[in-house]
């Protein structure tokens, strides 16, 4: 009934893909099989996945998402709502909107990825990108626009540990995360 319809927010739907389309929400819940197992718990149980639906970016405007590998303690940043949904299934966790990207009349922010640690790094400068990938990193593409009309800064920070940026607009978190022991490298491109 559309009674019923307007406030689903959970569905049980077996198999490797939610197809419902009937979603009146961002907040969704699917319980994609009842024959999970979980060590320690004796029979079979519901798996269920929780989140928030987020639309698929292209290079137009829109949403840079910021999600966080608890394992590697890397993070990666993405305007893909698919490929959020993909790690967050895979264990990471989504922690939010980033920052928003500009249209592609912006200045283009290139994606590059390091085979050999799984790290990704984002520069709008073409040398930048030039190095690393004669140095064996993987250039991936523009990942987003930067807004060169933008007074929103982006800080970015490097983690001399384990070789990791992270990127931010929020400067109380730039600052926190320098005194943790990151190097502060400024501002990498307008939001």
């Amino acid at each position: 009934s559309p009674s019923i319809w307007a406030r689903t927010r959970w569905v049980a739907q077996y198999g490797g893909r939610n197809t419902f389309t009937g979603w009146t929400t961002n907040d969704r819940g699917w319980q994609y099989t009842s024959q999970g197992s979980i060590s320690g718990i004796s029979g079979t149980v519901d798996l269920n996945a929780f989140g928030n639906y987020r639309k698929t970016a292209d290079s137009s405007a829109g949403s840079v998402y910021r999600v966080y590998n608890p394992n590697s303690g890397l993070h990666h940043y993405t305007m893909n709502g698919n490929e959020v949904t993909n790690l967050v299934v895979a264990g990471w966790t989504y922690e939010m909107v980033a920052f928003r990207s500009a249209s592609s009349s912006g200045v283009p922010v290139y994606r590059v990825y390091n085979p050999n640690n799984g790290n990704h790094h984002f520069t709008e400068s073409w040398g930048e990108r030039t190095i690393l990938v004669s140095k064996g990193w993987r250039y991936e593409g523009v990942a987003w626009y930067a807004n060169k009309n933008s007074s929103v800064p982006v800080y970015r920070l490097y983690n001399p540990h384990n070789g990791e940026h992270l990127y931010t607009t929020n400067y109380a978190e730039y600052q926190k995360v320098k005194a943790a022991g990151w190097s502060a490298e400024g501002i990498a491109w307008y939001a």
